[in-house]
């Protein structure tokens, strides 16, 4: 993170810099194109091999090259970056990025999704970042395991002193920084506090830096090895006074504590444990140079996202050649796994805080695009109003939707134990009548009994079929399915077991594939079941029969394996909804029946997620974007005729819809519910849990709201 100061001095050369850019790539290639078009096409083709070689080149060149063909561009640019970032990073590619690939002007290019090509990029870092938290994940997962775990969970945090202007340290007492303590004018004081206390801060760090290092270089390195860290710069200490510590009380700048920082890494657990203790014990002596600041455990915070975990012990060090000389300075204690995933990921980590940068540079352009939304949506209106005159096609009894009541009857990531390490659910399931959750995730599913908050049945899966589970009552009998290998689906028949319930695979509706089953869904009566296979074939069977192929349907297009649901098939089975994903604002509608395929395409979507017929019905359909907006179609009419938007403009990436009620799920682990009636949300609630998956039980009584993060599934009962 940049301080304000900085980040606006760059914002504004990089507007100068794009508008020359700009200008000089519409002469130069115009030249160009008039004079030699064989050229431009040069122009690309050896750019492209500079991006697959790693080579150096010229920006003008890139901005020629852009000009000839931006599609394909833009499809070399982000392949290399994917090479570039993807582990184990190499230091030669990697510095080639950095220093002729990153700055060029082409990042703040729009393409033709009404994408700018920072997104692209950012999206790519997003992924890579997540793998190498996951990676974290398992290393606390085994940690857990580990005979040794509780005495590293009896590490507690402690903060002895925590202000390098306590008067055991005494920094930034002197009367030109305390003076303006009481001023009135908050440019001065925040100048005062900014400018002059932190190089106040780092005087003093210059001066205890060389003696601190090699002060804990005796203590520590018999233990783990011992590295010193650069101290900490001048620019990023604004940037924590203005991001993490807006509310402390002045002088702000005392609560920087890590200016003079070391680590010390440890290989195993017991190391760092014995490491931990000998540090404790050297404080603890009256001769000891440090005593003790403060102690952070990370590991103690199990809800904790970020992945990377270690213990900070700051410590006040008095200087042995000037006893008057003092600081807090920073020890890490660091576990050799962490340090390693730390390595990846601190790159892709000094390229995602360049985001804030590309929106500042854009930010009016971005606020008079979002104007543009607003009007389109407005447009629609007109057809809107047909639509809540008339009722929304759903079986069963409607409730009144403006007397439901939302109770939290299961928190899975806090309430359960179950057998499975990782944070990432892909789809939770209720039957209201049995008052089970059923839990999918990759090579795990799980059933919970609700009511005991516990398993009751636990199975290892294949990683296939992150959206195939389904309750379902075949003849008056309970069964649940389960997608056991990437060209099976299995059927478990529920068998009440005293007071519980047991789960016997039933070989009479074992669903099998020639192909790779991508996703599946049933009607409404379980009477028949659409198969999309190989991510090319719609497949529809009774389940009379399951495996004989009624109809096969060889789709427009490949349709995209996600773990998010991209399918569904409406209540009568009549239809059903592929959406495109990734980059793609179209989605298509299958006639079951006739085979007919009707392309919808989007002017106002970037990508299209979560689709979901309306109340199950079929006169209607649902689609998301990765921006958080979401439309609503006619489908007999193929027009769009309502808009929502989300404020946090996080993607959208789970639906359902039951009844009078829409509920959606995003990335900013939000629940909201709609009534479909007027579009007025009825509810929103965040969980930390990102909202990859939705379901809505048929008779409105559960929601389940589940996908990445420590919550798990959020189980809602409706009332």
């Amino acid at each position: 993170a940049e301080s304000t100061q900085k980040l606006g001095e760059r914002v504004m050369t990089a507007r100068r810099k794009l508008e020359d850019d700009r200008k000089m790539q519409s002469e130069r290639a115009e030249s160009l194109r008039n004079a030699s078009p064989s050229t431009m096409k040069f122009i690309l083709d050896r750019m492209q091999a500079s991006f697959e070689t790693f080579t150096p080149f010229l920006e003008r060149t890139l901005l020629i090259a852009w000009t000839a063909d931006s599609e394909k561009c833009k499809e070399f640019m982000l392949k290399a970056v994917k090479k570039v970032l993807s582990a184990p990073i190499k230091r030669d590619e990697y510095n080639w990025f950095k220093e002729y690939v990153l700055p060029s002007s082409v990042w703040l290019f729009e393409t033709k999704h009404n994408r700018f090509m920072y997104q692209e990029l950012m999206e790519i870092v997003q992924r890579q970042s997540a793998d190498i938290v996951n990676n974290m994940d398992s290393v606390f997962a085994h940690l857990e395991k580990h005979s040794k775990w509780s005495e590293l969970m009896a590490i507690k945090n402690q903060s002895v002193v925590d202000r390098q202007d306590n008067k055991k340290v005494g920094l930034l007492k002197e009367k030109g920084i305390q003076s303006v303590g009481d001023e009135k004018d908050e440019e001065i004081r925040s100048f005062v506090d900014s400018h002059v206390a932190i190089q106040a801060l780092t005087v003093t760090a210059k001066a205890i830096d060389r003696e601190f290092q090699t002060y804990i270089g005796h203590v520590m390195s018999s233990y783990g090895d011992y590295n010193p860290g650069p101290t900490k710069k001048v620019e990023r200490c604004v940037s924590k006074l203005e991001n993490d510590y807006q509310s402390e009380s002045y002088p702000k700048s005392a609560k920087l504590l890590d200016l003079v920082r070391c680590s010390v890494t440890f290989n195993t657990l017991e190391q760092l444990l014995i490491g931990y203790r000998g540090l404790m014990n050297h404080m603890d002596r009256s001769s000891s140079n440090i005593k003790m600041a403060r102690v952070k455990n990370g590991f103690l915070d199990k809800d904790y996202d970020g992945g990377y975990r270690d213990i900070k012990v700051n410590v006040i060090f008095q200087s042995p050649i000037d006893p008057k000389l003092k600081m807090i300075c920073e020890v890490q204690l660091i576990l050799s796994q962490y340090l390693n995933e730390k390595k990846k990921i601190h790159k892709l980590y000094s390229i995602a805080r360049e985001e804030t940068y590309f929106e500042n540079h854009l930010s009016q352009y971005l606020n008079e695009k979002k104007k543009i939304h607003k009007l389109y949506s407005i447009a629609r209106e007109e057809t809107y109003f047909e639509m809540i005159v008339k009722p929304v096609e759903s079986g069963g009894p409607q409730k009144d939707v403006k007397d439901m009541k939302f109770d939290k009857v299961l928190d899975v990531g806090k309430e359960v134990e179950l057998n499975y390490s990782d944070k990432y659910v892909y789809k939770c399931t209720v039957d209201s009548e049995l008052q089970l959750l059923a839990m999918e995730a990759k090579k795990y599913f799980g059933v919970i009994d609700i009511q005991k908050k516990k398993p009751i049945w636990e199975i290892e899966k294949d990683e296939f079929g992150q959206q195939a589970s389904r309750w379902l009552t075949i003849e008056n009998r309970k069964y649940l399915s389960v997608q056991s290998k990437g060209k099976e689906i299995s059927m478990y028949r529920v068998v009440k077991d005293n007071d519980s319930y047991k789960f016997v695979e039933d070989e009479k509706y074992k669903i099998r594939s020639s192909g790779w089953i991508t996703y599946c869904d049933y009607d409404r009566d379980f009477k028949h079941l659409v198969l999309v296979v190989n991510q090319n074939t719609l497949e529809l069977r009774s389940m009379n029969d399951v495996n004989t192929i009624k109809m096969s349907i060889k789709l427009k297009e490949k349709v995209r394996f996600m773990t998010n649901r991209c399918m569904q098939l409406s209540a009568n089975g009549r239809l059903c909804v592929l959406s495109g994903g990734n980059d793609t604002p179209y989605f298509y509608v299958v006639d079951v029946e006739s085979g007919t395929q009707t392309k919808f395409q989007s002017k106002y979507l970037e990508d299209t997620y979560a689709p979901s017929f309306i109340g199950g019905g079929t006169k209607y359909v649902f689609v998301s974007d990765y921006n958080g907006r979401m439309e609503i179609w006619d489908i007999e009419k193929q027009t769009p005729i309502k808009t929502l938007e989300t404020d946090t403009e996080k993607g959208v990436y789970s639906s359902a819809s039951t009844h009078n009620v829409l509920a959606v799920g995003s990335n900013d682990k939000s629940l909201r519910l709609y009534d479909v009636r007027n579009w007025n949300c009825i509810f929103r609630k965040q969980f930390n849990v990102d909202g990859d998956s939705l379901y809505l039980t048929s008779d409105l009584q559960y929601i389940t709201f589940s996908g990445v993060g420590a919550d798990r599934c959020i189980v809602l009962k409706v009332e």
